[in-house]
């Protein structure tokens, strides 16, 4: 076996070991300690920098080995419990109100907790869920899908793993023949992805793993449109993607930029975008038509949770301390604006989807809320068209979970982080955005578009695969 090949497979082995230790500390007594998460999930983006050197050249059966480490790490991500979260508990609440026949949206589930009778592991699950007072955030899809798990085991978390397993392993398989090696391996071993996927058991791998089909069948417009308006209807903060999938299909017979990855690399669009828009819209209007006919569908809580929250906030946090809470918003809406505007325009000029992960990452680093799985519905291209920052971001996403409540310091809130956090992700992702400027500007002329590689083989073009 090559050197290469032992290094790719060395790399797999510590990925998977890096969330085989995770899973074995998640199921001691106590909280994990933050001095065991941060080393672990550092182990795990050293080895996906390791894979990421030893298959550059590698043969077509390198994408063999990348799949299999990514399916082992993940098995060891479903055993581990989630860490430093409890969303989970309202997934399995959510899941037996809507089993049941009843509207998650229409009581908090502090309402309930009088209730007798409820099954011991539903009544866990209701104990746990953060923020009782307020009714469910999460769309119809994640609804429909959060009974499905209730109908196989009432409040049991390995149900709802088990469907977002199959999700996001259906993602995994259909990428596999869309991307090549390296950015197969940038998706499919994402410590982020495998964390909040496998461990904490988020469910917006489901609205990544409908916008990946909506662009697999852009050749159907209607068929693409009802899968972008599922992922809406699963989680709406994954719109930025949505705009750019659709904003493609305006492209018409244009032709495209330098592609990436063989997921970029479709057929052009043949100018449907307004079809394909309507139907997206139409879709969404019928997942929540069920539960605005008796209700708000939760929008009101929804609106609530964007007006007053703040977590994590990158570019709002900076320019709060200097304009306030008020203007920092306006400011980071208008840019927001902005970069959207641009990514679609700049999706229709190519007729291709490169700007989506862009436009999701520029869109968190404005927001004030920055929670880790609000990045993965841009995951596989990010992994298309990798940039530095955006492989910064989701590298220091995870500092996130530095706060009182893992650190157990009485002296901060439960989720208040040290002074010394949001600085630090702010910079990094500043100074790799600088490095993707400066080496942007360096590119010759009429280059400005290329990706770090092209093709839709195993191998960038120029590498050899004898190696």
């Amino acid at each position: 076996m090559e050197p290469r090949r032992w290094w790719l497979h060395g790399a797999g082995a510590l990925l998977t070991v890096a969330f085989a230790a995770l899973a074995w500390r998640s199921g001691q007594p106590g909280p994990l300690p933050i001095t065991w998460y941060l080393p672990a999930m550092g182990v795990a983006w050293l080895a996906l920098a390791m894979g990421w050197r030893a298959q550059r050249g590698a043969t077509a059966t390198a994408t063999v080995a990348i799949v299999a480490w990514a399916l082992a790490a993940r098995a060891a991500g479903f055993a581990c419990a989630p860490l430093y979260e409890d969303d989970w508990a309202r997934y399995l609440w959510d899941g037996w109100q809507v089993a049941g026949g009843h509207d998650p949206y229409a009581t908090a589930p502090a309402e309930h907790f009088a209730d007798r009778g409820l099954p011991p592991a539903i009544a866990v699950a209701l104990d746990t869920v953060n923020h009782p007072d307020w009714p469910t955030i999460y769309g119809p899809l994640c609804q429909v899908l959060f009974a499905g798990a209730a109908l196989i085991a009432p409040g049991a978390l390995w149900a709802w793993k088990l469907l977002l397993a199959g999700i996001e392993i259906a993602a995994l398989l259909v990428l596999r023949r869309r991307l090549p090696a390296p950015a197969l391996l940038l998706y499919a071993w994402c410590p982020l992805l495998i964390q909040e996927t496998w461990c904490s058991a988020h469910p917006d791998a489901v609205a990544m793993a409908l916008l990946v089909a909506a662009w697999v069948l852009r050749a159907r417009w209607a068929l693409a449109g009802i899968a972008i308006g599922l992922a809406l209807a699963a989680r709406l903060h994954a719109a930025p993607v949505a705009l750019v999938l659709i904003a493609a299909r305006f492209g018409g017979n244009r032709g495209h930029a330098a592609d990436a990855t063989a997921l970029l690399a479709q057929p052009a669009a043949t100018g449907d975008g307004w079809r394909c828009a309507l139907v997206a819209g139409a879709t969404l209007a019928l997942a929540y038509a069920p539960f605005l006919a008796i209700g708000d569908a939760g929008l009101a809580v929804t609106g609530r949770f964007a007006q007053a929250w703040d977590y994590n906030g990158l570019a709002h946090g900076l320019l709060a301390l200097g304009l306030g809470d008020g203007v920092a918003r306006v400011v980071c809406t208008l840019a927001l604006v902005a970069l959207l505007t641009w990514c679609a325009w700049s999706a229709r000029r190519s007729a291709d989807a490169w700007p989506a992960g862009l436009a999701q990452a520029g869109a968190l680093a404005l927001s004030p809320v920055v929670n880790p799985w609000y990045l993965v519905p841009a995951l596989p291209w990010i992994a298309a068209r990798p940039q530095a920052w955006t492989i910064v971001f989701a590298l220091v996403l995870p500092l996130s979970y530095v706060h009182g409540l893992s650190l157990g310091d009485a002296t901060l809130g439960s989720y208040q982080h040290p002074g010394w956090v949001r600085p630090l992700e702010t910079a990094a992702v500043a100074l790799a955005l600088g490095w993707d400027c400066w080496r942007r500007c360096r590119m010759p002329r009429g280059r400005g578009d290329v990706p770090p590689f092209s093709g839709s083989g195993d191998a960038p073009p120029g590498s050899s695969s004898a190696q």
